[in-house]
């Protein structure tokens, strides 16, 4: 019975220690590669530094951009001793960038995933925490690059209004609601977004 339970606890001691070492052997993967597990660990709201320490490193910058605007609030006027519409109230800056993760082969045989950092969620609403993971593709991250590259060239050429700039101008606006769209293309859609060749 002795040796029954010494051999009962070595094989649980040895099963416990097997399996307290899988998740540190997983925390200290510094492969120069994304594994699928680590793509999947990434999520929108995520910080640069939590993804740095997920992907193992800062990755390849593909875009940098920024837009700043205006926007405009009633403001009181001791002057006037009324209220006044200033188009100029706030200054706002939209932010994103893009940045590539070499993928390891094992998954796919190779390739970049791309993950887009902006300083704004999904509802167009301003983070005060600096960039966070916004999107992130599996493939083809120049195209998601490219994507960025496209969006605020419509913003600097006055063709497109971003969500954060139209969910910041509905919030302050004279009427409270904004009536502009997205634009549409010619056949009524969003404009598509642009096809690269290749990562």
């Amino acid at each position: 019975m002795r040796k029954l339970i010494i051999g009962l606890l070595a094989v649980l001691t040895a099963a416990g220690t097997t399996l307290a070492a899988a998740p540190a052997e997983a925390a200290t993967d510094r492969r120069a590669c994304v594994t699928r597990t680590e793509y999947q660990a990434v999520h929108p709201g995520m910080s640069s530094t939590r993804v740095k320490g997920i992907l193992d490193g800062t990755g390849t910058l593909l875009t940098d951009r920024v837009y700043g605007y205006y926007v405009g609030d009633w403001n009181w006027s001791d002057e006037l001793g009324d209220y006044y519409w200033d188009d100029f109230a706030y200054y706002f800056e939209s932010k994103d960038s893009v940045r590539a993760y070499k993928k390891c082969t094992a998954w796919g045989g190779g390739g970049r995933v791309g993950i887009n950092f902006a300083n704004y969620d999904t509802d167009g609403v301003f983070l005060d925490s600096g960039r966070q993971v916004f999107e992130k593709v599996p493939n083809h991250a120049q195209a998601e690059a490219d994507w960025i590259d496209y969006l605020y060239d419509l913003l600097e050429s006055g063709e497109f209004l971003s969500p954060s700039l139209m969910a910041a101008e509905a919030a302050h606006s004279p009427t409270g609601d904004d009536d502009r769209k997205i634009p549409q293309g010619p056949d009524g859609r969003r404009p598509a977004k642009p096809s690269t060749p290749g990562n």
